[in-house]
């Protein structure tokens, strides 16, 4: 049997474990959208080998690049998209840029022998803002052991990144257990050697001692609140909390706040016309959080630059629509020292 496909049943095993106990206790916080795209993943549960083999090819789902957008028949896609890596190495250098892996179905427009695609560019823009809010060197520097909690990581793409730049980091991940059966086999395959944990319950989370031993830990949002690593040095957020409540963000906020995180890492819009029940998310960052906005980009990471190269008129419409629907913005929250 493919190490890969053992790799799935395992996660596969702890997931059921935890659907069994949330069974009869579903989350009341849970807006439409985020229903419909869990049941989306149903088909993870019966996963066949062939599909494990291709798995990166399924992320789809989650993250909405797909294989096809890369193909021989988008030349026209081609050339834009290279200007836009071609910007954001001369912003951010080529030191923090993580290329796509090829395993596990991997995809993309191939430069330079490497393969690229938005979700590539939309991970190194995050590590660009991280490292310009004067965060990420000290990871990758570290000698300590450091704690990372990512909060709804999806297919697992952004971990990846960051525990290949900062291996020495203790990397959470909390999300919907589901979401497991892509991020966990997803790493699992990357990290072969990396000790990976998951909680199944308030009572299985780690001590301080196995918390600096684990490379990955997998957490169901319903636990969250129970863990309580001996350092956590950063929370992060791509793309999630802009879909979620009000109490639901500033639960987690609250809970890293009370762990004396020092800063909280955020690459979202201030406000999701698809969500009625989060007027501004900066706003409820600064109730614990002081939040600086980090420049990268001119544009939104799934937007190419044809309004900066091709004049004002364009950077005109962009504006209007960026005011229209919120524009992305990388936000680093400093923790308050008085609430």
């Amino acid at each position: 049997m493919d190490v890969d496909f053992r790799n799935y049943l395992a996660v596969l095993e702890k997931v059921q474990r935890i659907v069994q106990r949330e069974q009869g206790t579903p989350s009341t916080d849970m807006n439409e959208n985020q229903v419909r795209c869990s049941g989306a993943l149903d088909f993870m549960f019966e996963a066949s080998p062939s599909l494990i083999g291709e798995l990166r090819r399924h992320c789809h789902h989650i993250s909405g690049a797909r294989e096809a957008d890369y193909g021989p028949d988008q030349k026209e896609r081609r050339g834009p998209f290279k200007q836009k890596l071609k910007r954001l190495v001369k912003v951010g250098g080529r030191d923090i840029l993580v290329t796509e892996s090829p395993a596990l179905g991997g995809f993309g427009f191939r430069v330079d022998g490497e393969l690229y695609n938005l979700d590539t560019l939309k991970f190194y823009e995050a590590m660009i803002a991280i490292r310009r809010g004067a965060i990420l060197g000290d990871f990758i520097e570290s000698v300590d052991r450091r704690t990372v909690v990512e909060i709804n990581a999806g297919w697992g793409g952004f971990a990846y990144s960051f525990k290949t730049l900062c291996p020495n980091t203790t990397y959470v991940i909390v999300d919907r257990p589901e979401k497991f059966l892509f991020s966990a086999v997803y790493l699992m395959n990357h990290f072969p050697k990396a000790v990976m944990r998951f909680v199944q319950e308030d009572s299985d989370t780690p001590s301080k001692d196995v918390f600096r031993e684990t490379d990955f830990l997998f957490v169901p949002e319903s636990c969250f609140e129970a863990l309580h690593p001996e350092r956590l040095d950063l929370v992060v957020n791509l793309l999630s909390f802009e879909r979620q409540s009000t109490s639901k963000v500033d639960a987690y906020l609250r809970w890293a706040y009370e762990l004396q995180c020092p800063f909280v890492y955020s690459f979202n819009r201030d406000h999701n016309p698809a969500n009625e029940d989060l007027a501004s998310l900066t706003d409820v960052i600064r109730q614990t959080y002081w939040p600086h906005d980090i420049p990268v980009m001119p544009v939104d990471f799934n937007e190419m630059l044809d309004g900066v190269v091709r004049g004002k008129s364009l950077r005109a419409r962009l504006q209007r629509r960026h005011e229209k629907r919120g524009k992305y913005r990388h936000i680093i929250g400093w923790r308050r020292l008085l609430l």
